[in-house]
């Protein structure tokens, strides 16, 4: 962290003690080293508690003293630096520096285990034996087209994410078993859903390997369950445009737009 980026969450983080945080922050310690904490990491820490199911997205913003759009507006971003002047950064760096003294573990992923049935606990997702059966066009040559835009796909993920039954490890496994070809990735990896999830644009993370496997993924599922194409698809298939993203190539074609891939 730069000493600018330094003095920015310093001045952040004094002027959100001055405004008294939360009643469960109590006492603002002054002694939390920022230094090693950038906001990506935050952000990470920010998810895992949401996504655990500990703390819903309101409560947690009550308790930071910070609005959901502060909240929301925080967590899409990316970058460790990204965000360092808000107040919501040092707020859930203390935050969390308090829960971790009181001992408090790290939250996970809750996993549901039902008495009653083996059945996932959400009926809005499909499981793998659901769509087995279910194969898309060009899903074999890993070049199903893509109607979707990041920010739909990205707003799927979190919706799926939420799901009690559903862990990032879970997960990350169900997208790797998308793909069919040599332009597969050696294993997709719990912060490679982490960045997708953090960016925010139509085309931003379209060479993820996340975007692809997602889209197929929730593509299937919806086939699987009979349910409609939302508008947004509708749109965007009519628009007349490629919808292509075809990981391992030089150049990304997602949305009619030609992406170089970095």
């Amino acid at each position: 962290m730069t000493d600018s980026c330094l003095r920015k969450a310093e001045k952040a983080m004094s002027a959100t003690h001055n405004h008294a945080v939360s009643v469960q922050n109590d006492d603002f310690d002054r002694d939390v080293d920022l230094r090693g904490i950038n906001c990506n990491i935050i952000r990470t820490k920010l998810r895992n508690l949401v996504d655990s199911k500990e703390m819903k997205i309101g409560e947690l913003c009550k308790t930071l003293g910070v609005s959901n759009k502060s909240y929301n507006t925080f967590t899409s971003q990316n970058g460790p630096d990204k965000g360092m002047s808000t107040a919501i950064y040092p707020a859930a760096a203390h935050f969390f520096y308090k829960r971790e003294k009181a001992g408090i573990p790290a939250a996970k992923k809750q996993k549901v285990v039902s008495s009653v049935s083996s059945e996932p606990a959400s009926a809005a997702f499909n499981t793998a034996s659901n769509t087995a059966s279910i194969v898309l066009d060009g899903e074999m040559q890993d070049a199903v087209p893509i109607h979707d835009s990041c920010d739909e796909i990205c707003r799927k993920v979190n919706a799926y994410m939420q799901q009690p039954d559903v862990t990032k490890a879970s997960f990350a496994r169900e997208l790797q078993a998308q793909y069919h070809t040599s332009r597969a990735p050696t294993k997709i990896q719990g912060w490679q859903i982490d960045r997708f999830r953090s960016m925010k644009g139509a085309d931003a993370g379209n060479t993820n390997c996340v975007f692809y496997a997602a889209y197929v993924l929730f593509e299937k599922q919806r086939l699987a369950a009979g349910k409609p194409k939302r508008k947004h698809k509708l749109q965007m298939e009519r628009s007349g445009r490629e919808g292509l993203m075809w990981r391992g190539e030089v150049i990304a074609r997602v949305c009619g737009r030609r992406v170089e891939r970095v």
